[in-house]
């Protein structure tokens, strides 16, 4: 007996179904990290900490290891986007030695664009690798929510990283905050107390002086002082 073949609508429609479901009950996961997004976030919220870099790139590794030991993720595609060329002390080398892949992208002082082609990457990966299963983005701007929209219409688990002050309000709306994993966690508390303690002496530093120049003190001298108490 003949079997008439599937119309093709069908037949796409059987394909993109099992896909899909293996896609559902996959180990795997894609990486994608705004770099450059991390960088300037620990750089100004911090208050100019020593080597930020260092920072951003013990969050990716942290990263890497936790969706292995806690969600039983093995992160196959990990992309970092940046203008690299304007961050210091490059960080290409030890992201390569941790398996990811650098994006190279132009951007300017109002917007980088590292937004834009990890959308297209991310796409790119949906539908050329459908043993993907979750896709993870260190990324918080509202610019966002589309790709993340049609990543879970595709059945895809879809995990945001970042710190909660540079994540928009409406994208973990969308998301739910189950699926919301806080960069602050993920750093090494010896490190994140270190950050938190530079701040604060930042701070204290910024309320004396201007304390001091309330004083009269012109602003060279309140300076020196401050530094000569340390």
């Amino acid at each position: 007996m003949a079997f008439l073949p599937l119309p093709y609508l069908a037949l796409l429609m059987l394909i993109s179904a099992a896909a899909s479901s293996a896609a559902a009950a996959s180990p795997y996961a894609a990486v994608f990290i705004d770099f450059e997004n991390v960088y300037y976030f620990l750089k100004n919220h911090y208050l100019d900490p020593q080597d930020p870099h260092d920072y951003a790139l013990d969050l990716v590794r942290a990263l890497r290891d936790t969706l292995k030991r806690e969600l039983g993720l093995d992160s196959l595609v990990l992309y970092a986007y940046a203008d690299f060329d304007r961050l210091p002390s490059g960080p290409q080398g030890p992201l390569y030695l941790m398996g990811v892949d650098t994006r190279n992208v132009l951007g300017t002082d109002h917007k980088n664009a590292a937004d834009m082609q990890l959308c297209i990457d991310a796409l790119e990966v949906l539908y050329t690798r459908p043993d993907i299963g979750t896709f993870v983005l260190v990324a918080g701007d509202r610019d966002y929510i589309p790709v993340l929209q049609h990543l879970r219409r595709q059945a895809r688990q879809v995990k945001v990283v970042g710190f909660r002050e540079s994540v928009s309000g409406d994208l973990l709306l969308m998301l739910g905050q189950e699926h919301f994993i806080d960069a602050r966690q993920l750093l090494p508390a010896e490190r994140l107390q270190a950050l938190e303690d530079h701040r604060a002496a930042r701070l204290q530093q910024g309320s004396d002086l201007r304390r001091l120049r309330e004083q009269g003190l012109p602003v060279q001298s309140a300076a020196a002082l401050l530094e000569a108490r340390g």
